[in-house]
């Protein structure tokens, strides 16, 4: 009885599977706006992380342009990601100062998980700047700083960036936004 229970089951995550296949052969809109240019090579192998919210990554994306209605739009996010579960925050931003992110780091991210060991971030001055680095200091939270131009460095944001770049120009290309609130709400 559990055998068949077992094959029965098998069969239908197989037929689910087919289904999945081709739903996404028949998609005309992903393959022709996602980014099928060169990626930025293979990332390295994951360091296993066993305690989860110990290390989170931070950075920015965007800012992107969205047009609606003949106004243009710009967007753009801070991402917080623990790098053991992969968990992540995305959180829109008006600009880039130092003291908008550490607050929003601080209400986001903070006020609602684990307070982590590590911090890895980019030398942006967003992170580099005052605010930012006492919040860190304020929490004992170490920082680490990756170095100029190595995307390698904070990898699973850099992934995940590029996902959400991928989604977004397909959502927006197939179903553009009619509204300003529409469009935010993407982010």
């Amino acid at each position: 009885s559990r055998l068949y229970d077992s094959l029965r089951s098998l069969a239908w995550f197989a037929g689910m599977r087919r289904r999945i296949d081709a739903y996404i052969h028949s998609c005309d809109t992903c393959p022709r706006y996602k980014d099928h240019g060169p990626g930025h090579g293979e990332l390295l192998p994951r360091q296993d992380v066993s305690i989860p919210f110990e290390e989170i990554a931070a950075d920015l994306i965007g800012p992107w342009s969205i047009d609606i209605n003949g106004q243009t739009l710009q967007i753009q996010a801070l991402t917080i990601v623990d790098t053991a579960t992969t968990l992540a925050e995305i959180i829109r931003i008006e600009d880039r100062s130092s003291q908008q992110i550490a607050n929003l780091f601080n209400n986001n991210w903070l006020a609602c998980y684990p307070r982590p060991l590590r911090c890895i971030f980019n030398q942006g001055g967003e992170f580099t700047g005052c605010p930012f680095q006492s919040m860190l200091i304020q929490n004992r939270i170490q920082q680490v700083p990756t170095i100029v131009k190595n995307p390698q460095a904070n990898a699973v944001c850099e992934s995940m960036h590029r996902t959400i770049k991928d989604s977004l120009r397909t959502i927006c290309h197939s179903t553009p936004p009619q509204t300003v609130a529409t469009a935010i709400e993407l982010v």
